[in-house]
C-alpha cells in the first residue's frame, strides 16, 4: 500500500521582529502645558477687563482675582497629583499652594465686598508665598518642572515683589491697589503663556527621542 504524499508546510521566520511599542511614560508637568496656556490667557484677559471697565469696583477686582486664584489652584493640585517628575517635597508644596489659592479664591468669591486693606493683605500675602515658592522651585539643583527656569524665576521675583509691596503698603488706595493688579496680571499672563510655549516644546523633544 502506497502511503500519499503529503507536501510539507515550511514554517517561514522572520528574523526582523516588530518593533517594540513605545511605552506610555507617567504623566509629567509638561503633558498640563495647555493648563498652563489657559491660566496666562486668562490673566491677561482679566487684565484686558480691569483695564477697560468704566467704573471699575472693589467688588469687580476681587471677584476677577479670585476667579485667577481658583484656575490656578486648580492647576497647582492637578500638578502637584498628576506629576510623577516632582519628588515627594516639591509636589507637597505644590499641593499646599494650590489648596490654599483655591481657599482664598473663594474667600474673595464669598464675600467680596471687603474693604481695600483685606483685599490687599489677602492678595499680597498669597503673592509674597507664591512667588517664593516659585523662586526656589527655579534655583532648585534638580530641575522640578520642564518649564524653562528663567521663565520661572521672573514669574516668582515679580510676584513675590508685587506682593511685597502690596503688604507693606497696608493703606494703599483702591485706584493704586487697581493698578498694582493690572500690571501684575498682564506680566503674569505673558510670562506664563511663554511658559506654556517652553513646556509643550519640551514634551515634544521627550516624545521625539522616545
Amino acid at each position: 500500500m502506497s502511503v500519499p504524499e503529503q507536501d510539507e508546510q515550511l514554517t517561514v521566520v522572520d528574523g526582523s521582529a516588530p518593533p517594540p511599542r513605545a511605552s506610555v511614560g507617567p504623566p509629567t508637568l509638561a503633558d498640563h502645558w495647555g493648563l498652563v496656556l489657559a491660566m496666562g490667557v486668562l490673566a491677561v484677559v482679566l487684565g484686558i477687563v480691569l483695564s477697560v471697565w468704566p467704573e471699575a469696583t472693589l467688588g469687580l477686582l476681587a471677584v476677577l482675582v479670585s476667579l485667577h486664584l481658583l484656575l490656578s489652584g486648580a492647576v497647582s493640585l492637578v500638578a502637584a497629583v498628576g506629576s510623577r517628575e516632582l519628588d515627594r517635597g516639591t509636589r507637597t508644596l505644590v499641593g499646599l499652594s494650590g489648596i490654599l489659592s483655591v481657599l482664598l479664591g473663594l474667600v474673595l468669591l464669598r464675600a467680596p465686598q471687603q474693604t481695600v486693606v483685606v483685599v490687599a493683605l489677602l492678595v499680597g500675602l498669597w503673592w509674597v508665598f507664591k512667588g517664593l515658592l516659585d523662586v526656589v522651585r527655579a534655583l532648585a539643583p534638580v530641575p522640578t518642572s520642564t518649564a524653562p527656569r528663567g521663565w520661572t524665576l521672573t514669574i516668582g521675583v515679580l510676584t513675590a515683589l508685587a506682593g511685597a509691596f502690596v503688604v507693606l503698603n497696608p493703606e494703599i488706595s483702591f485706584a493704586l491697589l487697581l493698578v498694582v493688579v493690572e500690571v501684575w496680571l498682564f506680566g503674569y499672563g505673558f510670562l506664563t503663556i511663554v511658559t506654556a510655549f517652553g513646556m509643550r516644546s519640551a514634551r515634544s523633544r521627550v516624545a521625539g527621542t522616545t
